[in-house]
């Protein structure tokens, strides 16, 4: 798990210092850096696992040079810089990775007792923490906090696609082999997990009962589509995925994110999106749970970022970052709890404490409260 994060030159995030709690959320406007955050998360873990260029070519980038597409406002002079601090595995974690032109490593340390980061085995195209991992497995469960990362934005449309069937798959970013995973979570031998998704699943939607599935044939051989079983039918009727609602989709795919086999720390994108406020609030507290390590696998960290009101109302204050930006000086992050006068302020209806927090001026006192526009 990530505790403090500093971000230097990566895209809008000039000079960022932020910490980060087990479950973390991250509210403001329209490209105020929230998405930048969990990107640079997730590029840093890419680092420990790609080459180098690799690693910093993003979805929708463009052209062979994606360090000038991510460096803060195309300065290539300019280094890209990490600073982690955390825990894995009971361990005690700090790192810190530069990133020039080029790509290269301009500087990387892990003081990390007994283990070394690897020197010669190392080029300038790849990190040293890539490196070593490669000789010295035994590193990857003490860098997890920050190397273990996915990252998350469900499509109800990809969640709805038939899907080849693999071995032991994780849920993608989009969900677009939604099935491949709920299939092999149907078909493995953890009874106890499967139990527990479905009784996830008729709890927050009770007019369903459980899940099946469909082989298709495809072209290359069979695949497999998902069915939802409606509750109270004898004998068993089932909803094709295709014909679900966005909601129990969407709802499916969080409890696959947490009863599947994914990675230390969830970045997820507006888990809001296709979801009842009432589901919405199931979803929130799904995730926290799993960030106490009450449900699923193993406590993951979650960060999510959203732009929904109504999600202020069902988290606790220090777990809230505010992101705000200035043109010339980039990205700043404010900790929910330093508000002024938060204790009053929270007494406002949620558009207007958010449209206070995110939209207004320069955070004040509730003295300096306008009203949301209508």
């Amino acid at each position: 798990m990530i505790t403090q994060l500093t971000v230097r030159n990566f895209r809008c995030l000039q000079d960022v210092t932020t910490t980060l709690s087990p479950f973390t959320v991250l509210i403001g406007s329209n490209d105020s850096g929230k998405s930048s955050l969990l990107d640079a998360i997730y590029t840093l873990g890419r680092t420990a696992r790609e080459p180098l260029p690799e690693s910093l070519v993003t979805e929708g980038s463009h052209g062979p040079t994606p360090f000038e597409e991510l460096v803060w406002q195309r300065n290539v002079a300019r280094s890209m810089v990490w600073r982690v601090q955390g825990d894995s595995r009971g361990k005690r974690f700090a790192y810190e990775l530069a990133v020039r032109a080029g790509p290269y490593v301009r500087f990387e340390k892990l003081p990390l007792h007994p283990v070394h980061l690897v020197a010669s085995a190392a080029t300038p195209r790849e990190t040293r923490l890539r490196a070593s991992l490669r000789s010295q497995p035994e590193l990857a469960p003490l860098v997890a906090g920050f190397t273990s990362v996915g990252k998350y934005r469900f499509d109800p449309r990809a969640l709805r696609r038939v899907a080849p069937i693999a071995a032991d798959p994780q849920i993608s970013s989009s969900g677009d082999n939604f099935a491949a995973a709920l299939d092999a979570l149907l078909t493995g031998p953890d009874r106890a997990t499967l139990r527990a998704f479905e009784l996830g699943l008729r709890e927050a939607i009770p007019t369903l009962a459980g899940v099946s599935m469909r082989a298709v044939p495809l072209s290359n051989g069979f695949g497999k589509a998902v069915e939802f079983i409606l509750a109270g039918t004898r004998p068993p009727v089932t909803v094709p995925a295709s014909s679900a609602s966005e909601g129990a989709l969407l709802f499916a795919a969080f409890l696959m994110l947490t009863y599947g086999a994914t990675p230390d720390i969830l970045l997820i994108e507006e888990p809001e999106n296709g979801l009842h406020p009432s589901r919405l609030e199931a979803v929130i507290a799904l995730l926290r749970s799993v960030s106490e390590g009450e449900v699923g696998v193993r406590p993951r960290q979650v960060i999510f970022t959203t732009h929904s009101p109504w999600v202020l109302g069902h988290v606790k204050p220090e777990e809230v970052r505010i992101f705000r930006r200035d043109a010339e000086k980039g990205t700043e992050i404010i900790p929910l709890s330093s508000v002024p006068d938060l204790d009053r302020l929270r007494t406002l209806p949620p558009p207007d404490l958010w449209y206070f927090l995110t939209e207004s001026g320069n955070i004040g006192t509730m003295d300096d409260l306008r009203p949301a526009p209508r």
